[in-house]
């Protein structure tokens, strides 16, 4: 494996999912890592931030506190080293109300809805 290769983070608690999108990745010359939910995402992005260019975070309900998972995971990001963060994108299989993706987009994360 080359060491200069993209890194791409998928965070998601579904491992048949996450292989799914692993799978998708594949043919982009990504080197995938997951983490199966936020707290364990925080400890790579805090240890390793700037190894990533993406993070892709599989929002399975509305119910979670997705600005404050997302708050914590840039914040992690923003302690490494690095001084370019990763891109994050949000995606999930239901529709959500305009008010949800435009406090994302407030984020600076995209939000992407599954087919």
């Amino acid at each position: 494996m080359k060491t200069d290769m993209y890194r791409a983070l998928i965070i998601d608690n579904d491992t048949a999912h996450a292989n799914g999108l692993h799978e998708l990745l594949r043919p982009h010359d990504l080197v995938v890592d997951r983490a199966s939910d936020p707290e364990q995402a925080v400890l790579k992005l805090g240890r390793s931030a700037d190894k990533y260019v993406l993070v892709i975070v599989t929002v399975s309900n509305t119910r979670s506190p997705w600005w404050r998972i997302i708050e914590n995971l840039q914040e992690a990001c923003r302690c490494s080293t690095s001084s370019l963060a990763p891109l994050f994108l949000c995606i999930g299989r239901m529709g959500l109300r305009p008010e949800f993706i435009l406090r994302l987009e407030r984020l600076g994360v995209r939000y992407v809805r599954e087919r």
